[in-house]
């Protein structure tokens, strides 16, 4: 397991050296679900769907991660 995860389903308040990181946890229908939170502890981005599998889950994380290089367009009203 990489230690970009943590697996804590309480407020994302345990953040080390206010750095940005993922939190996949359990939502209360037992779902998993994960939150991307910035260094001040506030969430900045959440998965739009729950997930079954916990693997799941990790997995669009890992998309995620690997979408930063992604062209941004800009649609106008």
């Amino acid at each position: 397991m990489s230690s970009f995860y943590s697996y804590d389903d309480s407020t994302p308040n345990n953040l080390r050296n206010g750095a940005m990181a993922y939190y996949i946890y359990k939502d209360i229908s037992g779902q998993w679900r994960w939150r991307y939170v910035a260094g001040n502890n506030r969430i900045i981005a959440v998965s739009s769907e729950s997930y079954f599998n916990k693997a799941d889950c990790q997995n669009a994380v890992e998309i995620m991660r690997r979408s930063w290089e992604s062209e941004v367009f800009y649609l106008s009203p």
